[in-house]
């Protein structure tokens, strides 16, 4: 059920305004002068606004510019109410972001069709608002999907490039031992650890390898939900 505040400081008017709206099952929000009206509008947040012009306290271009400064009713449809067609009235409304004006006295289809045009105006709106917040959001997983591959994948290349150093700091220190012996036992024994320090090396290059396919932005953030992969937070 839509909400609509009705902003007018003739009781009769406000009062026809409300029923007619009623009948067609809209729930109404009544403020007698523009002061109350963006009180109202601040704490209901009505679907529409119908609003007066010429009012006590703040008139209605007062209330419009008000309300257009908060963004939780900035894009709130509003309809001025004005007792006279004057052109001027309508360039200055429209220009504080005025939706329409019914000019008094209108009729009850006049006043309902009004409504419900800016009722699926402002729900198109929303609508495609909506759209494009779900593709921000989604854009924005994205990124911070690809922030957390990048940090996951520097860390664990990191990792890898210090084991392989060290692997290879034992080579050396293998090969100059080895240089120093004589040819027997001790020479097997460390020409064998040699070749296992190798076979260790070329196995982290193959790890790195196959690795680096695996690693994709999805594949991280799921290896990272289950805590395969830790966040390397200390």
């Amino acid at each position: 059920m839509h909400k609509i505040l009705i902003i007018e400081d003739t009781e009769d008017v406000r009062h026809n305004i409300q029923e007619i709206l009623e009948l067609q099952n809209f729930k109404t929000i009544v403020a007698e002068n523009g002061r109350i009206g963006v009180d109202l509008a601040m704490k209901e947040y009505p679907d529409l606004i119908i609003s007066d012009i010429s009012m006590p306290e703040m008139d209605g271009y007062q209330v419009l510019a008000t309300l257009r400064q908060h963004p939780e009713t900035a894009m709130t449809p509003l309809i001025f109410l004005t007792a006279q067609s004057i052109h001027q009235d309508r360039r200055q409304g429209m220009e504080l972001g005025a939706n329409d004006y019914l000019t008094k006295p209108f009729t009850c289809d006049e006043l309902l069709n009004a409504v419900r045009t800016q009722l699926e105006r402002s729900e198109i709106v929303m609508k495609h608002y909506f759209n494009r917040h779900q593709e921000y959001q989604t854009f924005n997983k994205k990124i911070q999907n690809l922030h957390t591959f990048n940090q996951t994948k520097d860390r664990i290349f990191a990792s890898f490039t210090t084991e392989l150093r060290q692997t290879v700091t034992k080579i050396n220190v293998a090969l100059t031992t080895i240089q120093s012996l004589p040819d027997g036992t001790i020479r097997d024994r460390h020409l064998e650890i040699l070749r296992a320090e190798c076979q260790q090396e070329i196995k982290l290059l193959n790890e790195v390898e196959s690795l680096h396919k695996f690693l994709t932005p999805d594949n991280v953030s799921f290896l990272k939900q289950f805590n395969l992969l830790t966040s390397g937070e200390n």
